[in-house]
């Protein structure tokens, strides 16, 4: 028992320490810096208030090296219900860094897209419709696809994506009403 006790609190320390580097890593490579331009930092603020891409990226590693210490002190117990909680649990968290890392892209994406759409599209009505929901078309797939790899509701997200891009698919094929024949 005290050996498991043990093994947890060193554990706990050492994902400290680990979260701590990754994050003043990532902080030094301007991780921040990236997903902030632009449109991208309206939409990250609305979903992630208060938290900065490094400081969530050092939040998800510190608990998926800390996870591993009390399978590690539980496994000195053998206590074997806990110990395959805790695997399913780590097993899991590779999902939640890459649904992670696509809500990062989409939301710089989005700010990319805005950037792009709205002095081509110009000051008219569409124009600035279209420069507003752009960014939101692509922060919604992005969020569509995070949804997925986290394996939640997937068949509501696929069909819901897909309903969502059936008309977007319609027009861009080309498909219209049937038009009334000039006699």
């Amino acid at each position: 028992m005290i050996g498991a006790i043990l093994i947890i609190l060193i554990g706990y320390f050492i994902a400290k320490g680990i979260a701590l580097l990754v994050r003043k890593a990532l902080e030094k490579v301007g991780a921040d810096r990236i997903v902030e331009k632009g449109k991208g930092a309206e939409w990250r603020q609305k979903v992630w208030p208060g938290l900065s891409p490094s400081g969530l990226i050092s939040k998800i590693v510190f608990w998926f090296i800390f996870l591993i210490a009390p399978l590690l002190g539980l496994s000195t117990l053998r206590v074997e219900a806990l110990t395959d909680l805790l695997s399913k649990i780590i097993a899991y968290l590779p999902n939640l860094v890459v649904a992670l890392l696509i809500l990062i892209l989409a939301f710089s994406i989005a700010s990319g897209v805005a950037a792009v759409v709205r002095p081509v599209a110009g000051e008219s009505l569409l124009g600035k419709i279209a420069a507003a929901i752009a960014p939101a078309v692509v922060v919604a797939l992005g969020f569509f696809m995070a949804l997925t790899q986290l394996k939640i509701a997937t068949p509501i997200v696929v069909g819901t994506s897909g309903c969502a891009g059936s008309p977007c698919s319609g027009i861009g094929a080309g498909l219209q009403p049937p038009r009334p024949e000039n006699g």
